[in-house]
């Protein structure tokens, strides 16, 4: 069974299951109104929360939006609890809010959209110097589905739409003679949607020495030389293929949820990937053990235990520093975020899943990580403890939730940190410590409410001769934002927004 068959399948499981969902509900309600006590709102609301987080990802979006306001009431309420509580009005918005559940699941088309992406996508960009007809002509013939747009201006607003998804990127170099407009277009591409990480396929022709070594540097996948055959591009797709094959990582789901859990494991196993869906907390560790996943994919509520807690618990446990994890929950609220970055999820997301977010947030996951071993080589990973010397690292950045984040990520590895919102009290700060205080990094974001951090970094580099590592962190992640960083001394230039235990991970070998 191929994965579309597997959602279809789960989609159609979900639907015959509707009838069982609202009947609890119904029950549940019933329960409250004869009980009238804490525990049989504790009930409804739990129940409430489930398809609060799972109704969205079968298409029933405005049951999922019914269910999170309802569950955020009914947890205001049992916080509150009073027996005063169970007026008439307080029972009659339960009764509605049943019967609106009801309507929404009954007026939801049931159904996946027919025009579902079926298999490996490939946008191809077509421009006068490279027409792409052969495989246009021949593309029915392919084991993927492949799309040409022929209007490089469309084909850049497509990119850019948030909705738009590929898993590869074809297109050529030059859009005319002697030019490179394919390079600004990936690079527009990689600044507005750094999140987004397809495969990336380059058309190139009659390369000079200068080019290659410029192309080298950039983040392309596969050169393909015109003039090619059709045969020769259906090699390069299986050799794409056999490569997604080879780089198969393995995801462990902890949703007690078991719809949720699996709706996620057939997204991910949609795009190659091995997928463990549990719903039991407490075995958690032994599937860790024995399962050794690359990805934790693990909710915030769960029935005995906080997710919050586990996180904490796993991060503490230097084997899985490099496990990448990404919470998730229907209930999002700041401090459960602040609390997750915290405690080092690599990324959260809110319930209901999306299919695709959740296949491209994983993907791109995966690839910063092979990126970041690749930079590090064999070097073991840096676990937590405290430097040998130079205790103090300075955070100078706006951010005052990343700067938190970030704080804490340091002092868990047994640095100091100092951390500043405007460049001229971080100047003012290091003009006087110089010479005094033994300076391990210095954080330095570009777009400060006072000034551009490169000025920070020039005066660092006369205070200190370049002997203190400097890393820039910035939302300009164009390549010219990025030489120009490098070129007056960074260390490294790092664009925002990052995977935080790569990012940890990089930074502590770069001074450890």
């Amino acid at each position: 069974m191929n994965q579309k068959d597997v959602l279809n399948q789960l989609q159609q499981e979900y639907e015959e299951s509707i009838p069982l969902k609202v009947q609890l509900l119904s029950d549940l309600i019933e329960q409250v109104k004869k009980e009238k006590s804490k525990e049989s709102l504790a009930s409804l609301r739990e129940e409430v929360h489930k398809i609060a987080g799972n109704a969205g990802s079968f298409g029933f979006g405005e049951v999922s939006a019914l269910c999170k306001e309802m569950d955020q009431k009914l947890v205001r309420e049992i916080g509150n609890f009073s027996p005063s509580l169970f007026s008439e009005a307080f029972i009659s918005s339960l009764d509605l809010f049943l019967n609106e559940v009801k309507a929404h699941f009954q007026s939801t088309g049931t159904t996946q959209s027919s025009d579902q992406k079926t298999g490996f996508h490939i946008f191809a960009i077509a421009t006068p110097a490279c027409s792409l007809d052969t495989i246009e002509r021949n593309k029915a013939m392919l084991p993927v589905d492949f799309s040409i747009e022929k209007d490089s201006k469309k084909a850049l607003f497509l990119l850019l739409d948030p909705d738009f998804s590929a898993d590869a990127i074809m297109l050529p170099l030059a859009f005319t003679n002697g030019g490179q407009e394919g390079l600004d277009l990936l690079h527009k591409l990689h600044q507005e949607r750094p999140g987004f990480s397809p495969t990336i396929i380059l058309v190139v022709k009659d390369l000079d020495v200068e080019t290659r070594i410029l192309l080298s540097q950039e983040k392309i996948d596969y050169q393909l030389e015109m003039p090619f055959s059709f045969e020769e591009f259906g090699t390069l797709i299986g050799n794409i293929f056999n490569t997604k094959k080879k780089v198969s990582a393995r995801v462990l789901i902890l949703d007690d949820d078991s719809d949720v859990a699996k709706f996620i494991a057939a997204s991910l196993e949609e795009i190659d990937l091995d997928t463990l869906p549990i719903t039991d907390e407490t075995k958690l560790f032994d599937e860790l053990k024995r399962f050794a996943p690359q990805v934790l994919i693990l909710d915030i509520k769960l029935a005995h235990y906080s997710g919050l807690d586990l996180l904490k618990a796993i991060r503490a446990d230097s084997k899985y520093a490099d496990l990448i994890i990404i919470s998730i929950t229907a209930y999002v609220d700041a401090k459960t975020i602040e609390q997750a970055h915290q405690y080092l999820a690599d990324e959260f997301l809110a319930k209901p899943i999306d299919k695709t977010v959740i296949q491209a947030v994983v993907s791109k996951l995966l690839k910063r990580k092979a990126e970041v071993a690749r930079e590090l080589g064999t070097k073991q990973i840096v676990q937590k403890g405290k430097p040998k010397k130079k205790q103090t690292v300075v955070i100078v950045d706006d951010d005052e939730d990343l700067a938190k984040v970030l704080k804490f990520s340091f002092e868990s590895y047994g640095y100091k940190v100092v951390h500043f919102g405007v460049g001229n009290d971080a100047i003012k700060y290091l003009s006087r410590e110089a010479g005094k205080t033994s300076f391990s990094l210095f954080v330095l974001d570009r777009m400060l409410p006072d000034m551009d951090g490169l000025e920070i970094l020039k005066i660092t580099q006369e205070l200190f001769q370049g002997e203190v590592p400097v890393i820039i962190l910035s939302v300009l992640g164009a390549e010219k934002d990025m030489l120009e960083g490098l070129s007056k001394g960074a260390i490294d230039y790092v664009a925002k927004p990052f995977s935080l235990s790569f990012f940890m991970q990089k930074v502590l070998h770069l001074v450890s």
